[in-house]
Protein backbone atom coordinates (compact mmCIF):
# COMPACT_ATOMS: atom_id res chain seq x y z
CA UNK A 1 0.00 0.00 0.00
CA UNK A 2 2.77 2.68 1.01
CA UNK A 3 4.47 1.44 -2.62
CA UNK A 4 1.25 1.85 -4.38
CA UNK A 5 0.43 5.48 -2.89
CA UNK A 6 3.82 7.10 -2.98
CA UNK A 7 3.80 5.76 -6.63
CA UNK A 8 0.44 7.64 -7.44
CA UNK A 9 2.43 11.52 -5.88
CA UNK A 10 4.99 11.00 -7.35
CA UNK A 11 2.61 10.37 -11.06
CA UNK A 12 0.99 13.66 -9.36
CA UNK A 13 4.36 15.57 -9.33
CA UNK A 14 6.15 13.95 -12.21
CA UNK A 15 5.86 17.79 -13.69
CA UNK A 16 7.34 19.69 -10.28
CA UNK A 17 10.33 21.85 -10.58
CA UNK A 18 10.89 21.07 -7.31
CA UNK A 19 14.40 19.62 -7.19
CA UNK A 20 14.34 19.02 -3.42
CA UNK A 21 10.92 17.21 -3.52
CA UNK A 22 11.87 14.91 -6.35
CA UNK A 23 15.18 13.62 -4.87
CA UNK A 24 12.49 13.47 -1.09
CA UNK A 25 9.98 11.09 -3.39
CA UNK A 26 13.13 8.91 -5.15
CA UNK A 27 14.47 8.55 -1.24
CA UNK A 28 10.96 7.62 0.06
CA UNK A 29 10.52 5.11 -3.11
CA UNK A 30 14.09 3.28 -2.98
CA UNK A 31 13.64 2.60 0.50
CA UNK A 32 9.87 1.10 0.19
CA UNK A 33 11.14 -1.24 -2.77
CA UNK A 34 13.96 -2.27 0.20
CA UNK A 35 11.75 -2.96 2.45
CA UNK A 36 9.15 -4.92 0.45
CA UNK A 37 12.57 -7.14 -0.70
CA UNK A 38 12.95 -7.50 3.28
CA UNK A 39 9.92 -8.62 4.42
CA UNK A 40 9.68 -11.33 1.24
CA UNK A 41 12.54 -12.60 2.30
CA UNK A 42 11.94 -12.63 5.89
CA UNK A 43 8.83 -14.59 4.39
CA UNK A 44 10.65 -17.05 2.06
CA UNK A 45 13.30 -17.52 4.89
CA UNK A 46 10.59 -19.01 7.71
CA UNK A 47 9.19 -20.78 5.45
CA UNK A 48 12.24 -23.50 4.95
CA UNK A 49 11.68 -25.95 8.06
CA UNK A 50 14.50 -28.58 8.66
CA UNK A 51 11.35 -30.90 9.64
CA UNK A 52 9.20 -30.39 6.67
CA UNK A 53 6.31 -32.90 6.44
CA UNK A 54 5.62 -32.49 2.95
CA UNK A 55 5.94 -35.21 0.36
CA UNK A 56 9.79 -35.94 -0.37
CA UNK A 57 9.85 -36.20 -4.19
CA UNK A 58 12.69 -37.13 -6.95
CA UNK A 59 13.60 -33.24 -8.00
CA UNK A 60 15.06 -32.73 -11.63
CA UNK A 61 17.61 -29.99 -11.64
CA UNK A 62 17.42 -29.76 -15.45
CA UNK A 63 13.69 -29.09 -15.19
CA UNK A 64 14.37 -26.61 -12.17
CA UNK A 65 16.88 -24.45 -13.99
CA UNK A 66 14.88 -24.40 -17.12
CA UNK A 67 12.10 -22.48 -14.96
CA UNK A 68 14.43 -20.03 -13.72
CA UNK A 69 15.79 -19.12 -16.58
CA UNK A 70 12.45 -18.97 -18.65
CA UNK A 71 11.37 -16.75 -15.10
CA UNK A 72 14.16 -14.41 -15.08
CA UNK A 73 14.50 -14.34 -19.19
CA UNK A 74 13.45 -10.39 -19.42
CA UNK A 75 16.77 -9.99 -17.20
CA UNK A 76 18.94 -11.94 -18.87
CA UNK A 77 18.10 -10.72 -21.78
CA UNK A 78 18.88 -7.08 -20.54
CA UNK A 79 22.27 -8.14 -19.10
CA UNK A 80 22.81 -10.89 -22.70
CA UNK A 81 23.55 -12.85 -19.80
CA UNK A 82 24.10 -16.64 -19.71
CA UNK A 83 23.26 -19.67 -17.48
CA UNK A 84 24.32 -22.78 -18.36
CA UNK A 85 24.60 -26.34 -17.02
CA UNK A 86 25.52 -30.07 -17.86
CA UNK A 87 22.95 -32.47 -17.89
CA UNK A 88 22.33 -32.43 -13.95
CA UNK A 89 21.23 -35.38 -11.58
CA UNK A 90 18.31 -35.47 -9.79
CA UNK A 91 17.92 -35.33 -5.76
CA UNK A 92 15.59 -36.08 -3.57
CA UNK A 93 13.53 -33.40 -1.40
CA UNK A 94 11.18 -30.74 -1.87
CA UNK A 95 11.03 -28.91 -5.09
CA UNK A 96 10.63 -25.30 -3.80
CA UNK A 97 13.71 -25.79 -1.92
CA UNK A 98 16.28 -26.77 -4.51
CA UNK A 99 14.11 -23.80 -6.64
CA UNK A 100 14.85 -21.17 -4.38
CA UNK A 101 18.37 -22.35 -3.42
CA UNK A 102 19.46 -22.49 -7.24
CA UNK A 103 17.75 -19.39 -8.03
CA UNK A 104 19.44 -17.34 -5.30
CA UNK A 105 22.36 -18.23 -6.81
CA UNK A 106 21.52 -17.48 -10.41
CA UNK A 107 20.03 -14.02 -9.17
CA UNK A 108 23.28 -12.96 -7.05
CA UNK A 109 25.66 -14.15 -9.88
CA UNK A 110 23.54 -11.44 -11.79
CA UNK A 111 23.22 -8.36 -9.65
CA UNK A 112 26.69 -8.70 -8.58
CA UNK A 113 28.26 -8.30 -12.10
CA UNK A 114 29.47 -5.56 -14.31
CA UNK A 115 30.35 -7.54 -17.00
CA UNK A 116 29.10 -6.79 -20.53
CA UNK A 117 27.95 -10.53 -20.47
CA UNK A 118 27.35 -12.23 -17.34
CA UNK A 119 28.10 -15.99 -17.27
CA UNK A 120 27.18 -18.40 -14.85
CA UNK A 121 27.82 -22.46 -15.04
CA UNK A 122 26.59 -24.57 -13.30
CA UNK A 123 28.35 -28.22 -12.37
CA UNK A 124 28.42 -31.63 -10.24
CA UNK A 125 31.01 -33.94 -9.46
CA UNK A 126 30.43 -36.78 -7.22
CA UNK A 127 33.47 -38.29 -4.59
CA UNK A 128 32.92 -41.25 -2.05
CA UNK A 129 30.14 -39.89 0.61
CA UNK A 130 28.71 -36.66 -1.49
CA UNK A 131 27.59 -34.98 -4.33
CA UNK A 132 29.50 -31.34 -4.84
CA UNK A 133 27.46 -28.78 -7.04
CA UNK A 134 28.84 -25.65 -8.17
CA UNK A 135 27.81 -22.26 -9.51
CA UNK A 136 30.32 -20.27 -11.04
CA UNK A 137 30.00 -16.86 -12.43
CA UNK A 138 32.14 -13.83 -13.70
CA UNK A 139 31.11 -11.15 -11.29
CA UNK A 140 32.86 -8.53 -8.73
CA UNK A 141 33.93 -11.39 -6.52
CA UNK A 142 33.80 -11.09 -2.58
CA UNK A 143 37.08 -10.63 -0.70
CA UNK A 144 38.23 -13.87 1.43
CA UNK A 145 37.49 -11.69 4.52
CA UNK A 146 34.05 -11.67 3.95
CA UNK A 147 33.47 -15.26 2.71
CA UNK A 148 31.41 -16.95 6.04
CA UNK A 149 30.06 -13.66 7.04
CA UNK A 150 28.18 -13.39 3.51
CA UNK A 151 25.78 -16.51 5.07
CA UNK A 152 25.00 -14.94 8.24
CA UNK A 153 21.42 -13.38 8.12
CA UNK A 154 20.82 -9.27 7.09
CA UNK A 155 24.58 -9.53 5.90
CA UNK A 156 25.21 -6.86 2.82
CA UNK A 157 28.49 -5.95 1.63
CA UNK A 158 27.21 -3.72 -1.09
CA UNK A 159 25.93 0.14 -1.61
CA UNK A 160 22.12 -0.10 -0.68
CA UNK A 161 21.82 2.83 -3.54
CA UNK A 162 23.04 0.38 -5.92
CA UNK A 163 22.11 -2.87 -5.01
CA UNK A 164 18.07 -3.57 -3.85
CA UNK A 165 17.95 -6.86 -1.27
CA UNK A 166 18.04 -7.69 1.90
CA UNK A 167 21.44 -9.80 3.00
CA UNK A 168 18.92 -12.50 3.13
CA UNK A 169 19.45 -14.45 -0.08
CA UNK A 170 22.13 -16.60 1.10
CA UNK A 171 21.23 -17.18 4.52
CA UNK A 172 18.35 -18.84 3.11
CA UNK A 173 20.35 -21.07 0.94
CA UNK A 174 22.74 -22.21 3.97
CA UNK A 175 19.31 -23.19 5.59
CA UNK A 176 17.93 -25.16 2.88
CA UNK A 177 21.52 -26.73 2.15
CA UNK A 178 21.32 -27.80 5.44
CA UNK A 179 18.02 -28.94 5.74
CA UNK A 180 19.33 -32.11 3.51
CA UNK A 181 22.39 -32.16 5.52
CA UNK A 182 24.89 -30.41 3.20
CA UNK A 183 27.48 -27.97 3.00
CA UNK A 184 27.65 -24.62 1.69
CA UNK A 185 30.57 -22.48 0.59
CA UNK A 186 32.37 -19.71 -1.83
CA UNK A 187 35.57 -19.64 -3.26
CA UNK A 188 36.12 -16.15 -4.46
CA UNK A 189 38.49 -13.40 -4.95
CA UNK A 190 37.51 -9.28 -5.65
CA UNK A 191 37.10 -8.60 -9.11
CA UNK A 192 38.18 -12.73 -10.23
CA UNK A 193 34.58 -14.06 -9.84
CA UNK A 194 32.95 -16.17 -7.16
CA UNK A 195 32.20 -19.73 -7.31
CA UNK A 196 29.57 -20.99 -4.97
CA UNK A 197 29.31 -24.70 -3.53
CA UNK A 198 27.02 -27.12 -2.06
CA UNK A 199 27.81 -30.63 -0.95
CA UNK A 200 24.89 -33.14 -0.50
CA UNK A 201 25.20 -36.96 1.13
CA UNK A 202 24.76 -39.75 -1.67
CA UNK A 203 21.60 -40.15 -0.19
CA UNK A 204 20.09 -37.19 -1.11
CA UNK A 205 21.49 -37.79 -4.82
CA UNK A 206 20.60 -39.79 -7.46
CA UNK A 207 24.09 -41.07 -9.17
CA UNK A 208 22.33 -42.13 -12.39
CA UNK A 209 22.06 -39.06 -14.86
CA UNK A 210 19.02 -39.83 -16.96
CA UNK A 211 19.47 -38.29 -20.61
CA UNK A 212 16.57 -36.51 -22.50
CA UNK A 213 14.26 -38.71 -24.52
Amino acid sequence: NITSFVNLIQRKLRHTTDKDLQEYMSFVIRNTKQLYALVEDILTHSRVRPNDKKEVLMVDLNGVLEEIKAGLGRTLEEKSAIVEWPRMPRVRGHHSDFYLLLKNLIENGLKYNDSASPVIRFDYQFDENHCTFSCQDNGMGIDPAYHHQIFQMFTRLNNREQYVGSGIGLATCQKIVQKYRGKLWVDSQEGKGSTFYFSLPHSFVQEEVLQPD
